[in-house]
């Protein structure tokens, strides 16, 4: 995929399609093409995976935000705390891990829209998926992703046992969503509702990995 979620071979089409238009005089259309090709071009962009906090995320049980966005609500319940975020439709439409991870269970959660599934490898679910990590010292994270109503299916390229990078790009929400970042109650959540966040910079929730320990 390169510099865009999209494939090649869809822009391929796009601009084959303007050039056509442009020979047979179709100006108009030729210029609505060409732009509606550059707009799709700009909200489908890929942006560089960070890993420049690998090592401090690492040591420090730190969780970098897996997306670009904004914190919508930080709510504790039942033993865990989750922060939600959302991806705005002029948002990068990235997916990434917050630390070094592998990709232990996934789950179907019927708190989201019951016609919008997310793709996990050969996985088809109807309904907002929560997926659950662990990272590299055995702390737990999970992440409950669901698009808006007039958001696209998700996609993620991980499978069950696949470990990644901190920052690295394992999915993408096509025009935008919410993703809620669910850790135990005893974690520090060192964001407020309403603040900007970026994905790999951000610093989200520091995790008490002694408290942990001891659940």
């Amino acid at each position: 995929m390169g510099r865009n979620f999209l494939d090649n071979s869809i822009y391929f089409f796009l601009c084959l399609m303007c050039f056509v238009l442009f020979l047979l005089s179709f100006f108009t259309l030729a210029i609505l093409s060409l732009a509606a090709t550059v707009g799709l071009f700009f909200l489908f962009r890929k942006k560089k995976a960070e890993h420049y906090k690998e090592q401090f995320s690492h040591t420090q049980g730190i969780l970098l935000s897996p997306i670009d966005g904004t914190v919508k609500s930080i709510k504790k319940a039942e033993g865990e705390c989750v922060v939600k975020m959302e991806m705005a439709i002029n948002c990068p439409y990235g997916l990434y891990l917050p630390t070094q991870s592998e990709l232990v269970a996934s789950s179907v959660d019927s708190s989201g829209p019951l016609f919008k599934p997310f793709n996990i490898g050969r996985k088809f679910a109807h309904r907002a998926s929560c997926l659950e990590f662990e990272d590299r010292l055995g702390v737990r994270y999970k992440l409950r992703v669901s698009p808006f109503l007039i958001g696209m299916v998700p996609r993620s390229w991980m499978f069950i046992g696949d470990k990644g990078l901190s920052g690295g790009n394992f999915g993408f929400l096509p025009l935008g969503g919410s993703v809620e970042l669910i850790v135990p109650d005893s974690s520090e959540i060192v964001v407020s509702p309403g603040e900007k966040i970026l994905s790999g910079r951000s610093t989200l929730v520091a995790i008490n990995r002694e408290t942990y320990a001891g659940q």
